[in-house]
């Protein structure tokens, strides 16, 4: 950890250059106004956070308060990626913190940097995350690659934030700025996450992580295991216990058909 960022965060004026200035009238949070704030709590160390266990897949679903799937969920060390929750981690999670800038685009809705901020200043006091996707453009290509650069500048450093990859950016795009994260986040369209092989192995060439981002069926939560993949995420799980088991055995065992060519074969490069 940082020196500076153990004893202060800092977040400065300037992330919103397409936002349009608040209007009168309306609540704008102290980050967008160019204060600066401090905590002088020194966020505790996740067991696992910044740790893979070598060739394994690290396994995240969403945030569900459900104790009796939280004591699954405990009982194999899968984390929950957090959104709108104050993070909850049990002992050992390995969470993530999402910026919710998908969920906004789903729901036809502008990223909301100010409620982001919001939330990053209440997790950043739970403590150091598994995982942390720099704020993006969904659908954005190279726009949102250089969105997300102006908003590493102002995260805190102590954290390990990851670079969200999707359609319209190359490999050749994001090397040249690999090395300012943790690792790739791999959005995208599933015709872009057929690129996903690519994506890892540039990652892991400059020792930085791989995430496959929303796996929402078990086949791709088998071609994450078998592409190399640090870590996935899915919701997949969460809505019935009989997924959860089939989840559970897919990312243990892997499938069960014979794979007689790599996933490398047949990927296209980004």
């Amino acid at each position: 950890m940082m020196p500076d960022a153990m004893q202060t965060m800092r977040f400065a004026v300037g992330l919103w250059p397409e936002q349009a200035p608040a209007a009168k009238g309306e609540i704008v949070h102290p980050m967008r106004k160019g204060r600066f704030f401090g905590l002088d709590k020194r966020p505790a160390e996740s067991a696992l956070a910044g740790e893979v266990e070598a060739g394994r897949l690290i396994l995240l679903t969403g945030d569900t308060r459900s104790r009796q799937l939280l004591r699954e969920l405990q009982k194999h060390g899968i984390g929950r990626m957090f959104i709108d929750h104050v993070p909850t981690p049990y002992p050992g999670e390995p969470w993530g913190f999402d910026n919710g800038a998908f969920r906004d685009w789903r729901n036809g809705r502008k990223f909301d940097g100010d409620a982001y901020l919001c939330r990053l200043e209440k997790a950043y006091a739970v403590g150091r995350p598994y995982i942390a996707i720099v704020p993006d453009l969904v659908a954005g290509g190279l726009r949102s690659l250089e969105f997300s650069l102006r908003w590493l500048e102002k995260l805190p450093a102590n954290w390990p934030w990851y670079l969200a990859v999707q359609d319209g950016m190359t490999l050749a795009d994001v090397e040249s700025v690999l090395d300012k994260f943790t690792g790739l986040f791999l959005g995208g369209t599933d015709i872009f996450k057929g690129t996903a092989w690519h994506w890892c192995r540039l990652a892991h060439q400059h020792g930085k992580k791989f995430h496959f981002a929303r796996a929402g069926t078990l086949r791709k939560i088998a071609y994450a295991k078998e592409i190399g993949a640090d870590s996935s995420d899915s919701a997949f799980p969460l809505w019935t216990k009989e997924r959860l088991g089939s989840f559970i055995q897919m990312w243990q065992t892997g499938p069960r058909q014979l794979q007689l060519w790599g996933p490398e074969v047949g990927s296209v490069e980004p």
